[in-house]
């Protein structure tokens, strides 16, 4: 799929260009397309990311991300103090 192809490749990118400090053999990464929320009954799509490592069962994103968005966040008690959050560089 197009859309797709041109979000992986941003991604792409943006790893080369900044050089994340990643374990690649232990890090996937879920791509999910969805209907633009304002425009919903149209074709125009979003796609939206999270990884995954597994070594250290992480969820993370490469950006500031408000996971409050998230349906199934309310089912995960969610960070109870700063060791539970940190940034990658």
């Amino acid at each position: 799929m197009a859309v797709l192809d041109e979000y992986a490749n941003v991604l792409h990118e943006y790893l080369t260009l900044f050089k994340p400090a990643l374990d690649i053999n232990d890090v996937h990464i879920v791509f999910e397309l969805k209907p633009r929320e304002e425009d919903v009954g149209n074709s125009q799509l979003e796609c939206r990311y999270y990884l995954v490592q597994h070594k250290t069962r992480t969820v993370f994103w490469l950006d500031n991300f408000d996971a409050s968005c998230l349906p199934m966040w309310s089912e995960v008690s969610g960070v109870k103090s700063p060791t539970h959050v940190r940034k990658f560089e």
